[in-house]
């Protein structure tokens, strides 16, 4: 099965890379992969080879092997009854945080007048 492209954007992804000059099975292993997204998404599995065959032979050594295995799952918005028949409550939905910052204006700030002269003349000349 050769690797995925799809999730394209999981938000879970192992991926997994192996070379050899030489392998070689003393039997024919048992290979499997499980995967799953709940309580729902996309999820798939695979790989690339070169020089290895999907189902290999007991006794034959390959030889400049290489081995690229992707497992990924995305995660889709459950269905509304879905968190219910999971024993949860749904969550409302996020609401944006304020900003702290004062709101910016268009209009420019008001200029304060200068601040008032002390009370007091100088003296009259003579």
């Amino acid at each position: 099965m050769p690797m995925p492209e799809r999730p394209d954007v999981p938000d879970v992804e192992i991926r997994a890379s192996v070379k050899a000059r030489e392998l070689r099975f003393q039997a024919r292993p048992e290979v499997s992969t499980h995967t799953e997204a709940e309580p729902g998404g996309e999820h798939a599995s695979g790989s690339d080879r070169k020089n290895l065959p999907a189902q290999v032979t007991a006794g034959v050594t390959y030889h400049d092997i290489q081995l690229d295995f992707r497992l990924a799952a995305r995660l889709t918005a459950p269905p509304p009854d879905s968190l219910t028949r999971l024993g949860l409550e749904p969550r409302p939905p996020a609401q944006p945080t304020p900003d702290p910052r004062p709101e910016s204006s268009s209009q420019p700030a008001p200029v304060s007048a200068p601040a008032p002269a002390p009370d007091h003349q100088p003296p009259a000349e003579l």
